[in-house]
C-alpha cells in the first residue's frame, strides 16, 4: 500500500484543479469526466513542480516539489470548500442526489425499460472487464517490473538522475548516454521522480500503478466522452472495447509514455469537440491544458499541439468567411491553457535537451527536406506496414477497420453531426507526421518499424474508437447539435 500512497497527492491536484475550471459549467457527467482526469492531470502538474525545483534549486527539490504539490493541493480543497460553503440552500448529501438520478433514471415505457436493461448490462460487462484487465495487468507487471527497454533505458533512467542525483541531474543529457532520447520531455520520468520523493525511496512498484492509472483513466475518459455524446450504451461497450485492446495493455504493462501521450491527446480533442459544440471558454482552456501536457509528455506531443492549432486556426478563419452568423470559437483560451506545460517544453529544448536523433549538428534542415523527396520506395514499404498492422484483428479486434468504414460512411453522410470531422482529420494528420518522422530517422527502416509503429498507433486508437462509435452507433436524438 506504501506504493499507493503517491497517488493520493496528484489525485485531489488534479481533482481540485479541473473542478476549479469547470465551476458553473453544465458539463454533463461531470462527476465522471473529472474521476477520468484526475490523476494524469495532478501528475502532470507535479512533473512541473518537480522540474522548475530541479532547475532553480536542485540540492531542495526533494522537499521543494513535494512540499509545493501538498500546499498548492490544501490551497485549492480549502478554497472549493469554502466556496462550497457559501451557497445560501444546502445541498442535497452524495446519498440524496444519486437516490434522485436514479429514480429519474428509472424508464417509464418498455422501449425505455429495455435501453435501461441494454445499459445496466453493457455497465456491467464493462466494469468485469475493468476489473480481470486490472487483476491481468497486476500479474503480468510482476514478471517485468522494470519495464521494457525504453523503460529502463531512457524513462527510468531520467527519473533515477531526478531522485538520485538532484544536484547532478543535467547529467541525464549527456552525449556518453547512448540513444536515450535526450530531447525528449520528462512529463513521465518527472511523475516517477516525484513518486519516489513522496516515499523517500525508489519503489519498483510506483512505476507499475503510475502507468495502471493512466490506463484505467484513457479507458474512462472514453467511457465519459461515449456516453454523453453518443449514448450511455455506447458508453459501455466503447469503454469495454477499448479494454480489449491489445496493444495500449501490452504497453502500459512495460510502462512505456505512450499510454499517458494517448490520454493527453485523447482527451484534449474529445474536451475540444465539446466546447466548439457548446461554446464554452473554459473548456477551450482546459483542452488547451491537456495539448499542453501532451507536448510535455513526448516530441509526438508537440507535433499534436501544432497540427491542433493550424486546425484551430483554419477552422476560425473559414467560419469567419463562410459562416459570419455562425457563434464563433474561441482560440485565445486554449493557448492560454497550454501556456505553461508548452513553456516549461520550450525552457527545456532551449537549455536542456538541446538535440536528439532527427536534429542536431550531423542532420541538417536541408539533409532532411532533401530525404524527404528523394524516399519513394521507403515510403511505400512505411504505408504497407501501416496497413499490415492496422489489419492483424488479433492486436486491434478490427478497431482500424470500422475506423475507415466508418470514414466511409461519413463522406457519404448528408446529416452530419458539427465538427465531428474533426476527428479523422487529427487521426490522419498525427500519423502522417509519423510517416514523415520514419523517412527521416537515422536507424534502420525496418527495425524502427517494427519497435515503433504498433505504439504510435496507440497515440491516436481512442480517437479512432471514439469517431467509430459516432458514426456507426444510433445516438441520442436530444444530444444531436
Amino acid at each position: 500500500m506504501n506504493a499507493l500512497a503517491p497517488l493520493l497527492i496528484p489525485a485531489l491536484l488534479g481533482y481540485f484543479t479541473l473542478a476549479l475550471l469547470l465551476r458553473r459549467i453544465p458539463l454533463r457527467w461531470k462527476p465522471l469526466f473529472l474521476l477520468a482526469a484526475a490523476i494524469p492531470t495532478g501528475f502532470g502538474i507535479c512533473s512541473l513542480m518537480l522540474f522548475f525545483s530541479l532547475w532553480a534549486v536542485p540540492s531542495k527539490s526533494m522537499a521543494l516539489s513535494v512540499s509545493s504539490g501538498l500546499a498548492i493541493t490544501l490551497l485549492l480543497g480549502g478554497f472549493l470548500l469554502r466556496q462550497y460553503s457559501k451557497r445560501t440552500s444546502p445541498a442535497p448529501s452524495a446519498v440524496e442526489l444519486i437516490r434522485q438520478k436514479f429514480i429519474a433514471s428509472m424508464p417509464k415505457d418498455r422501449g425505455a425499460i429495455l435501453k435501461f436493461v441494454l445499459w445496466v448490462i453493457s455497465l456491467l460487462i464493462f466494469l468485469v472487464t475493468l476489473w480481470s484487465v486490472i487483476q491481468f495487468f497486476l500479474l503480468s507487471v510482476s514478471t517485468n517490473i522494470t519495464g521494457g527497454w525504453d523503460a529502463r533505458y531512457m524513462w527510468l533512467l531520467k527519473a533515477k538522475f531526478m531522485f538520485r542525483s538532484p544536484e547532478a541531474w543535467q547529467d541525464m543529457f549527456s552525449p556518453l548516454l547512448s540513444w536515450s532520447h535526450t530531447d525528449y520531455p520528462l512529463l513521465w520520468p518527472g511523475t516517477l521522480a516525484w513518486g519516489w520523493n513522496w516515499m523517500g525511496q525508489e519503489s519498483l512498484l510506483w512505476p507499475p500503478w503510475a502507468s495502471l492509472g493512466f490506463y484505467l483513466s484513457c479507458a474512462m475518459i472514453l467511457v465519459w466522452y461515449l456516453g454523453t455524446e453518443v449514448s450511455p450504451l455506447a458508453g459501455g461497450w466503447g469503454g469495454t472495447f477499448f479494454l480489449l485492446l491489445i496493444p495500449p495493455l501490452f504497453w502500459s504493462i512495460h510502462l512505456y509514455t505512450d499510454l499517458p501521450l494517448a490520454f493527453f491527446i485523447t482527451a484534449a480533442t474529445l474536451l475540444l469537440l465539446v466546447a466548439l459544440r457548446s461554446g464554452h471558454s473554459r473548456l477551450f482552456l482546459i483542452s488547451g491544458l491537456m495539448a499542453g501536457l501532451a507536448a510535455w509528455t513526448k516530441n509526438e506531443g508537440l507535433q499534436f499541439w501544432g497540427i491542433t492549432i493550424l486546425l484551430l486556426a483554419s477552422m476560425k478563419i473559414l467560419s469567419k468567411r463562410s459562416a459570419p452568423h455562425e457563434p464563433t470559437f474561441h482560440l485565445s483560451p486554449f493557448l492560454w491553457g497550454s501556456c505553461l506545460p508548452l513553456v516549461t517544453v520550450l525552457i527545456f529544448k532551449i537549455f536542456f535537451g538541446k538535440s536528439g536523433e532527427y536534429l542536431g549538428p550531423e542532420h541538417s534542415l536541408g539533409d532532411i527536406f532533401a530525404r524527404i523527396f528523394s524516399a519513394g520506395s521507403e515510403t511505400g514499404l512505411i504505408l504497407l506496414s501501416f496497413v499490415r498492422h492496422c489489419v492483424d484483428f488479433a492486436s486491434w479486434k478490427g478497431l482500424w477497420i470500422f475506423f475507415f468504414t466508418a470514414c466511409l460512411v461519413f463522406f457519404f453522410k448528408k446529416n452530419r453531426r458539427r465538427y465531428t470531422g474533426i476527428l479523422p482529420t487529427l487521426v490522419a494528420l498525427i500519423n502522417f507526421g509519423y510517416v514523415t518522422a520514419f523517412l527521416i530517422s537515422p536507424a534502420d527502416l525496418n527495425w524502427h518499424l517494427g519497435t515503433a509503429l504498433e505504439r504510435l498507433l496507440i497515440h491516436t486508437a481512442p480517437l479512432a474508437l471514439v469517431f467509430s462509435f459516432e458514426i456507426l452507433t444510433f445516438r441520442k436524438t436530444a444530444i444531436q447539435k
